[in-house]
């Protein structure tokens, strides 16, 4: 339980993207377990060819209402996660880790085809 108060709040801050202060990864809850910490977060992604999602809202309690605006409107994407790290690992660790799935989930959705479709028979693109 020592790591909840150490990680609940931890939100590690964009850089390079327009808005310098979005958040990237957000800890929703910290569970210990012997000999483990299973750590609950999302990942909020930003894409270039939003896909709206009228009504859309954070998981994360703390959105504010442009956040949640533009999880709706599509720009921004919620991705749930679990994360189980042994129980000596340091905060300094799991920020690490968790820094380095943002970046490969925000590469991931950079990287993706947009507008290419497959008829049954070929891709198009």
């Amino acid at each position: 339980m020592r790591f909840r108060a150490l990680l609940l709040f931890v939100i590690l801050s964009m850089s390079g993207i327009a808005n310098a202060a979005a958040k990237q990864v957000i800890i929703l809850a910290v569970d210990s377990e012997p000999g483990q910490i299973r750590i609950n977060y999302i990942l909020w992604v930003t894409t270039s060819t939003p896909n709206p999602i009228p009504g859309a809202t954070s998981a994360w309690r703390g959105a504010s209402a442009s956040e949640n605006a533009a999880l709706a409107a599509g720009t921004t994407v919620e991705i749930g996660r679990n994360l189980a790290v042994p129980s000596g690992t340091t905060k300094a660790a799991i920020q690490t880790t968790l820094q380095n799935i943002f970046t490969q989930a925000q590469a991931a959705v950079t990287s993706q085809p947009t507008g290419c479709f497959f008829d049954g028979t070929t891709w198009s693109c």
